[in-house]
């Protein structure tokens, strides 16, 4: 088995390593634009942006726990009519990869020119928890507020579509950021950052794997309390 693979590694959050990213890919003509997620006006709501100016890059939350729409929908939209012109950076979990996939097969959008950065995900907060004033308390028990699905969720590592997987979920906490390099594409791109020179490192499944049976466990808790059909209406 190859325990092996190339990484980025950087002693910098993962919100700021990845802004920095960001920046760069844009200054550098890498890509056109960046699909991330922001902040809205109103303290506690967010969106997905599609950001061309470098500048803006500071106001973009990377992975922030909280997914307000599907991104798979909003790249379809982006996408629908015709493919992108233009290499567009696209920041995306795993379940919104998939989802955009499916979409996809079915001619509700297209992959071409997009570079997607994706992550081991932790799971999100529902939107409507972040919306009160006790939004920093929410954020600080991050585990304990996630949706009943992510709970549940063995497919938190991105398939083969995502070009960098941002190493967030890990069964044991780990300093700065770790990024894959999972295509060729990636692999050159990152040859051009002078300042994070590619390494070799573990696979996330490798780094993840009590977090898959954990999930699993869940899983399987929730599957034995769902109600037989033969049950009828009474056990509902």
């Amino acid at each position: 088995m190859n325990t092996k693979t190339s990484v980025l590694v950087s002693e910098s959050s993962i919100g700021d390593t990845l802004r920095d990213l960001l920046g760069k890919l844009l200054k550098n003509g890498e890509v056109d634009s960046v699909f991330a997620l922001r902040e809205t006006r109103q303290k506690g709501r967010y969106c997905y942006s599609l950001i061309t100016d470098p500048a803006l890059i500071s106001k973009t939350l990377p992975f922030h726990p909280v997914m307000p729409v599907q991104g798979a929908r909003a790249l379809s939209d982006l996408t629908i009519t015709e493919p992108l012109t233009r290499p567009v950076a696209a920041l995306l979990r795993p379940c919104e990869i998939r989802a955009f996939v499916e979409n996809v097969k079915q001619s509700q959008g297209s992959m071409e020119n997009i570079f997607i950065i994706s992550c081991t995900c932790p799971g999100v907060i529902p939107a409507s928890k972040l919306l009160g004033e006790d939004r920093e308390d929410v954020l600080a028990n991050h585990s304990g507020n996630i949706r009943n699905a992510c709970r549940t969720c063995t497919g938190f590592i991105p398939g083969p579509q995502a070009d960098m997987t941002v190493l967030i979920a890990s069964d044991k906490p780990h300093d700065g950021t770790v990024i894959y390099l999972n295509t060729e594409r990636a692999v050159e791109i990152a040859g051009k950052l002078d300042s994070l020179p590619p390494e070799t490192g573990k696979p996330a499944a490798e780094l993840t794997s009590g977090i898959l049976e954990a999930r699993k466990k869940s899983l399987k808790d929730l599957m034995r309390d769902i109600p037989a059909p033969a049950d009828g209406l009474q056990s509902l």
